[in-house]
Order: structure tokens, then sequence, then C-alpha cells
């Protein structure tokens, strides 16, 4: 269904719970980082230093050169050896971190996608129950008019006209409860889509037919 599938590639770049996931997977990826990084110095200091001194021409020696220089360079770093595999088992732990969050993220999309395509279908059904229960309502007015003829020419009897009025009244009721059903799944498949409810009807535009599923699927799936 082309409608289908232009409704999950949208689904991808506007869901929150995505994005949100998608940030869990960087934030942990950082937490990566941040562990492999105690394997370097954990504390580093560079210093410099440089002076010019002028001895006063007031000063009683015969001196050649009376300026001097005097430049200073240090530099210092300190680390926590590895020697009983803490660190090590911290890496692998954040790496463990990583590995869940990306299939957290996976997982999201998975439930995302199934959610849309569920629901999608859930609304080409109703609109089909609707078309069909619309039909059925001409139809049995159609047939309420002719038991009433019937009736009144003395044909049948007054039940017939009951029957018919019955079967009127129950497919008309039902009309308003398909209508709700219909509009709580369009809007649900807006807040699936990080949209705001009430505007699935531009997006839905197309075929209403209801979905029909391969005969055959990747392996895996139920």
């Amino acid at each position: 269904d082309p409608t289908l599938t232009r409704r999950a590639e949208a689904a991808y770049p506007q869901t929150l719970t995505r994005q949100a996931s998608g940030v869990r997977v960087l934030q942990a990826r950082a937490q990566v980082g941040v562990a492999l990084g105690e394997f370097f110095p954990q504390e580093q200091s560079v210093s410099a230093k440089y002076s010019y001194d002028r001895i006063p021409l007031t000063v009683p020696y015969n001196l050649i050169d009376n300026t001097y220089q005097q430049a200073l360079f240090g530099a210092q770093a300190a680390w926590e050896l590895d020697l009983w595999g803490k660190i090590r088992r911290a890496i692998q732990s954040a790496d463990a971190a990583f590995l869940a969050s990306v299939a957290s993220y996976d997982d999201v999309l998975v439930t995302l996608l199934g959610d849309v395509a569920s629901t999608y279908v859930k609304i080409r059904t109703l609109e089909t129950q609707l078309r069909i229960a619309h039909e059925n309502v001409v139809k049995q007015e159609l047939a309420l008019k002719i038991a009433s003829n019937r009736f009144k020419g003395g044909v049948v009897s007054k039940r017939d006209v009951y029957q018919a009025e019955n079967a009127l009244g129950q497919t008309q009721s039902s009309i308003p409860g398909l209508e709700k059903d219909l509009a709580q799944a369009k809007n649900a498949l807006c807040v699936l889509l990080g949209l705001p409810p009430g505007g699935a009807d531009d997006m839905l535009a197309g075929p209403s037919t209801i979905p029909v599923a391969p005969p055959e699927v990747a392996a895996g799936i139920p």
C-alpha cells in the first residue's frame, strides 16, 4: 500500500520516541569514549615561565652584559595503572550499555512501524465498514418501504414492517460508533507520526482499500 509506505517513512524523522532513543545511543557512545579515556593519563599539566632581568648600571661591577634571560618549561602526567582490571571492566560495561541502547533503538523502530501499520489497517477497515453500513442503510430503507407497501396492500402482516424497521435501526445505530472509532484511530496515527491530532485526512488521501498481506514474509515474522 503506497500510502502506508509513505506514512511508515514519515514516522522515522518525526517521532519523539525514536528521537529520544537515538539520543540515548549517542549518550552511550559518549560514555564508551569516557571509559576508554581512563587508559590515558587522568591528570595532565603543562607549565612554562620566561623572565628577562637587567642589572642596574649603578652596580659597581665591570660587566660585559648587564642583562640575562631565563626560560623554564615543565610537564606532568599521572594515571592509574589497571592492574586488577577495573578500567577494562568499566569499558566492557560501557560497550554492553551501548549495544543495549542500539537494541532499544531498533526495538522502538520495530514497535513504531508495527503500530503505524496496524493503526493504518484499522483505519482502512473502519472506513470499509462505514461504507458498507451506509450502503446497507439505503438498501434497508428500500426494504422497509417495500414491507410497508405490502402491509398496506394486505399481502404481509405488521411483523414484516417491524422486522424491517428493527434491521434499519440496528444498522443506523452502528454508524456513530464506527465514526467514533475511526476518529480515534486517525488521532492515534497522528500521535505515532508526531503530529497534532485531527490532521490525518490529508495523509490518508488515496484508495481506502484494506491492505492485503503478501503470501510470503521474511523469516522470523509471525
